[in-house]
């Protein structure tokens, strides 16, 4: 099966704010515009699966898999549970799973580069002058769709993933998933003006 990337990570016109921490405001998708998209591009030949899901005392967390032809991703998902506000008691643990599922089903999603252009401001107009167009939120650890974003633009520019992993380590003493949007910025500015001194 022909898996159209590039019609899978088209950006969205529908997109949603809602306020995330640090008084900051979050672009996000629905899980429905991420099953449209599947649909229409895929012509509905792919699959999502819940693998595993744990209730703990304030979320719930799913593992989940998209197959798309003979292309597995998987990933996690998460929803806070939610109570009665006077009672605390809990109102439907079955609603926290479906909405931890809609969110595992929306990173698997960005996995195949749906949903991506929100982690790199596809949707906005690249003003930075950037030349390989990565543009991390800078506040708060990176996600796991902004570290694919990274590697992608790390080997669009010649650089091997280990290179990554090792510098990080190198400049950070930080493991990838650890590092801030700014410190992933400037790690892959660095990597990228290595490389063209390299080549120079």
């Amino acid at each position: 099966m022909d898996i159209k990337i590039n019609d899978l990570s088209q950006p969205f016109d529908n997109i949603k704010q809602r306020k995330g921490n640090f008084g900051q405001t979050l672009d996000y998708i629905e899980a429905s515009s991420v099953i449209q998209r599947l649909n229409d591009v895929l012509d509905g030949n792919w699959s999502f699966q819940i693998m595993e899901f744990k209730i703990g005392e304030e979320e719930v967390f799913v593992k989940g898999q998209l197959t798309v032809g003979n292309i597995v991703k998987q990933q996690f998902g998460g929803s806070q549970i939610t109570r009665k506000k006077d009672s605390k008691e809990i109102i439907c643990i079955s609603d926290d799973l479906k909405s931890a599922g809609s969110d595992c089903l929306k990173k698997c999603a960005t996995l195949f580069g749906v949903g991506l252009s929100l982690y790199s401001n596809g949707h906005k107009p690249n003003t930075n002058g950037n030349r390989n167009g990565y543009q991390p939120n800078t506040n708060g650890r990176i996600s796991n769709a902004q570290i694919t974003e990274l590697f992608s633009n790390c080997k669009s520019n010649g650089i091997q993933q280990s290179q990554v992993i090792r510098a990080a380590k190198d400049i950070y003493q930080k493991s990838i998933s650890n590092l801030t949007g700014l410190e992933s910025r400037n790690l892959i500015n660095q990597l990228t003006k290595r490389t063209l001194n390299a080549t120079n």
